[in-house]
């Protein structure tokens, strides 16, 4: 048997598993949560000072561990309401007293899902300066 030919029976081998097994279907892909609809927007300015902040947590393998999500507001752990969604949860923040005008607020949100992939997002806005009213 010719090179050539042990080579074309090696890639219909390969060709013929890969159609009937599928792409390694004992392989499961867990992808982290992602975060979407973040409000106030990244780089927002001129933002009120009475601001909520809330963003959407979503998985979607194997869901959302909601014990595992920590808010982080201007370097303060905070407690925010969660909101189930079909795929995770809408996070939402409403400070006890406003931000300061023209105040730079850092935010950063971790949360993993409920296999254990864990991802994080960090963004700021800055709120409305008092003369701008």
């Amino acid at each position: 048997m010719s090179e050539r030919t042990v080579f074309d029976r090696i890639r219909l081998l390969v060709v013929c598993s890969v159609l009937v097994l599928g792409a390694a279907p004992w392989v499961q892909a867990n992808e982290a949560p992602r975060f979407e609809n973040l409000v106030p927007a990244p780089g927002a300015v001129g933002v009120a000072v009475d601001t909520i902040i809330a963003v959407d947590v979503i998985d979607l393998d194997s869901g959302v561990d909601a014990s595992s999500i920590e808010l982080v507001v201007s370097g303060a752990v905070v407690s925010p309401t969660l909101t189930p969604l079909e795929l995770g949860y809408r996070v939402e923040y409403s400070a006890v007293d406003p931000y300061g005008y023209g105040e730079t607020i850092d935010v950063s949100i971790d949360a993993c899902d409920d296999s254990g992939a864990c991802a994080s997002v960090q963004w700021s806005f800055a709120t409305a300066r008092e003369e701008d009213f």
